[in-house]
């Protein structure tokens, strides 16, 4: 972006994609860059249960980052709620033994938006008090398949998070997100008597 003048258009978030190809994927970010470390600094998964994972990732650099867990639902290898056996409306799991909720985010939408069972795993968790944040990757992995869609959406000013990647942070991790496939719509409503009864 930078070498293409395209700065003042994006800005760049340095993260990973962990995946274990034993018990799911998961995004994390921000992460530290470090050119003098084997892989930019990036977290080695394979020697490590998903306690340890977690952990390591949140060790990874000096502030706080956000795990997600990337398509949680298909072929246990790649999917971390199939493979522990989550129940989505109790949130609770066959395999305790490698069960954490020391994670953030749930990608609830991956490619597409329609409803599918990490939503309800996410509704389940929301109704027993496990607040996680809802969100969305677009999965892009080839010039045919387009970017940005679906997409997240993060109330936090664009500045701010170009001076510190870690203020998206507590902003994520409130919910302060949502997630559209289609158009981002602003409107408000005013009253008879011209006051202005919402702004969304």
């Amino acid at each position: 972006a930078h070498e293409l003048g395209l700065d003042h258009h994006m800005v760049g978030v340095a993260g990973q994609e962990v995946t274990t190809f034993v018990y799911g994927h998961f995004n994390a970010f921000p992460l530290l860059m470090d050119p003098e470390l084997p892989n930019l600094g990036a977290i080695w998964p394979h020697d490590k249960n998903p306690h340890e994972l977690f952990e390591a990732i949140r060790a990874q650099g000096p502030g706080d980052e956000i795990i997600q867990v990337n398509h949680p639902r298909g072929p246990s290898l790649s999917s971390y709620f199939s493979f522990v056996g989550l129940e989505s409306e109790s949130s609770e799991v066959v395999d305790e033994e490698n069960w954490s909720l020391n994670w953030d985010v749930i990608e609830v939408f991956n490619g597409g938006c329609g409803s599918n069972q990490a939503l309800q795993d996410w509704i389940g968790f929301t109704n027993n008090g496990i607040p996680k944040t809802l969100g969305s990757g677009s999965d892009t992995h080839a010039e045919s398949d387009p970017p940005g869609l679906p997409r997240n959406w993060i109330r936090i000013d664009e500045e701010t998070v170009r001076e510190n990647n870690g203020s998206l942070v507590p902003v994520v991790r409130a919910r302060s997100l949502f997630v559209s496939c289609g158009p981002f719509v602003r409107f408000e409503a005013v009253g008879d008597d011209g006051e202005t009864l919402a702004h969304l």
